[in-house]
């Protein structure tokens, strides 16, 4: 498993350095992930428009790796997608009945439901996936957690999906709420014998404004 370092939260635009940048907006807030990959190159750009309760309105990618851009819409429970591969679009519609998350959104939907999962509620969400045109869906849990952090695991709640995805599992200060630590699949690519694939990774962050909101 690789070991990633990631800035953390910042209310101001800046380089696009690996992290999470947030923007306030009239009725919500607009989040903003870099990411990059083993050699230091921008790998993708996402940026999520999300309300003020964390729900997903418009998520954005720019996938530099595998030259691919797009975007999903949330407008009710209807999702739409639409992605473009060089000189080809795909769009499809999905119907949801479960929150809709996304990379940028997932933490605040966590801290949103954080109370309940403090209180051993297991919420479930549709992380949407732009690639494979579709949300798939992730229950989330209080797991064991060293003392003085929070651990959130995500694992896939189709028992059929489980066996290819291992869980991702989110620490958080237990006082602050800060973001700590992510150990799991992340959105960057790397190269295998000329290949680009999926990895498993932690991520440890370190926070740049008070809080994330």
């Amino acid at each position: 498993m690789a070991v990633l370092a990631a800035g953390g939260c910042a209310a101001a635009p800046g380089p696009a350095r690996p992290g999470t940048r947030v923007k306030a907006l009239k009725g919500g807030r607009v989040s903003t992930s870099f990411s990059r990959d083993g050699a230091g190159a921008l790998a993708m750009i996402e940026s999520a428009e999300q309300d003020e309760d964390f729900r997903l309105r418009k998520y954005t990618l720019y996938q530099k790796q595998l030259g691919r851009a797009g975007s999903i819409a949330v407008d009710g429970d209807t999702v739409r997608f639409l992605l473009i591969t060089g000189d080809e679009e795909s769009r499809d519609e999905e119907t949801v009945s479960d929150p809709v998350v996304s990379g940028p959104t997932l933490f605040g939907h966590i801290y949103r439901n954080w109370d309940a999962l403090m209180g051993g509620a297991e919420p479930t969400v549709r992380f949407a996936v732009l690639e494979r045109l579709e949300t798939i869906g992730f229950t989330l849990r209080k797991d064991a957690s060293a003392p003085g952090q929070v651990s959130i695991r995500m694992a896939a709640a189709s028992p059929i999906i489980a066996l290819g995805v291992d869980p991702i599992f989110i620490t958080f200060d237990a006082t602050t709420k800060r973001l700590v630590r992510l150990r799991g699949r992340v959105p960057p690519k790397v190269e295998v014998n000329g290949e680009l694939e999926a990895f498993d990774a932690r991520v440890e962050y370190r926070v740049s404004v008070p809080v994330y909101r």
